[in-house]
């Protein structure tokens, strides 16, 4: 005779597989344009992951199911809550596919690196790397490569980053059907190149990233590209040209319906408009990418952008005490992310303040803290550029006569 505790056990874990089944193939071969269809079924999808995890021979669809839907949650910003999830399925002791598990725990790493939380980025796919060494799971071992260039060019270490990102490029181009991966990596690189300040071997790059995406259905990956090369071309002294580029990306990520990209999108608009002396309009751009998106948990380093844009409107327009405000909220952000390059940029900038102010200890502080910071930098060249700027800066403060 069968106990009624242990039919209905059979009938829970019978619904719970057949959610799982239901969803690997919900979302088997979805593109970027079909990622909004998702959207009112995202926390169904959650309960079957989380429900799933909690049964160990559920474990090889669940984390499947993980694996699959992880570009959703990158393109839709979908990751807090869900990093942890995916964290706790990726470590468990007795995974029976640990090339699976490697997998997720390079995705993993990447949505730390979204979050601004880089030492956490780093330590997942340094041990991703180690499982992928192991496994002898060498395109796995290509990703991973793939994903700790770019840690180390978030972390604003170009050397290390065109390291790997050129070993992850060689693997990518011997692999057949890769274009989509081998456009992010010639993305990622040329993001190297334009930390380095090497902007036509950037464009290069972006170009080249950009062909292969338009053979795709990617118009986040697409517009992502144009945006960058929109930044590249901007920083080159080619407002026009870039802001051509800017147009074109914002009409695909409208396409795609991916808010943070738009946010990243704003932000550079209104880079473009600020250093053109277009204040208004740029304060526009930047009150744009202010979104609600950014309200949530995750998103520290867009809100500390958005203040310390705002905070340079501000000087700019000679509204002193309301660019004091906002920069030193977003030095407590920068500060709270351990982002040394940008806190020092915003840090000078209070500098800047203080000494309209007329308080010359205060700004004297300010520079030589931010100098201090981008010392550690030497092949960054917007901290270059910074460290020269708040040094000239510094040598101006006026200074104490000598008692006597």
């Amino acid at each position: 005779m069968t106990h009624p505790a242990d039919d209905l056990e059979r009938r829970f874990l019978a619904t719970i597989a057949a959610n799982l089944t239901y969803w690997r193939a919900r979302t088997a071969q979805l593109s970027q344009s079909q990622f909004g269809t998702l959207d009112a079924e995202w926390p169904n999808i959650v309960r079957a992951v989380r429900y799933g995890g909690s049964v160990p021979e559920f474990w090889v669809a669940t984390t499947g199911l993980a694996v699959q839907v992880h570009e959703y949650v990158e393109a839709r910003a979908r990751w807090f809550g869900w990093i942890e999830l995916a964290q706790a399925l990726a470590e468990r002791v007795d995974a029976p596919d640990p090339v699976l598990a490697c997998r997720l725990l390079d995705q993993v790493g990447q949505l730390y690196r979204l979050e601004w939380r880089l030492p956490e980025a780093l330590a997942m796919h340094e041990r991703a790397e180690a499982m992928a060494v192991e496994a002898g799971a060498l395109d796995d071992l290509a990703r991973i490569h793939f994903s700790l260039s770019e840690d180390y060019r978030a972390a604003r270490r170009p050397g290390e980053a065109e390291t790997y990102g050129q070993l992850a490029l060689r693997a990518f181009e011997q692999a057949a059907g890769a274009p989509a991966r081998l456009a992010a990596v010639l993305n990622g690189l040329a993001l190297t190149a334009h930390l380095r300040g090497d902007y036509p071997i950037a464009e290069a790059r972006f170009a080249a990233a950009a062909e292969h995406y338009r053979t795709l259905d990617r118009p986040t990956d697409l517009a992502r590209v144009l945006t960058n090369a929109g930044a590249t071309l901007e920083a080159a002294g080619r407002p026009n040209e870039a802001m051509a580029l800017f147009a074109q990306a914002r009409a695909w990520h409208e396409r795609a319906g991916n808010a943070l990209e738009l946010v990243k999108l704003e932000q550079w608009v209104g880079t473009l408009f600020f250093n053109r002396d277009q204040l208004d309009e740029a304060e526009a751009a930047f009150r744009r990418a202010d979104a609600p998106l950014l309200n949530q948990p995750g998103f520290v380093g867009f809100r500390a952008v958005n203040e310390n844009n705002l905070g340079n409107v501000r000087l700019k327009q000679g509204r002193l005490a309301e660019a004091e405000v906002l920069l030193r909220k977003s030095s407590a952000l920068w500060r709270q992310i351990n982002q040394p390059v940008q806190l020092a940029n915003t840090i000078g900038t209070l500098g800047e303040v203080a000494l309209r102010l007329n308080h010359p200890d205060e700004a004297g502080a300010a520079f030589s803290e931010a100098v201090a910071l981008l010392a550690d930098f030497p092949d960054d060249a917007w901290a270059r550029k910074l460290s020269d700027k708040f040094a000239a800066l510094l040598s101006q403060v006026p200074r104490d006569p000598p008692a006597g």
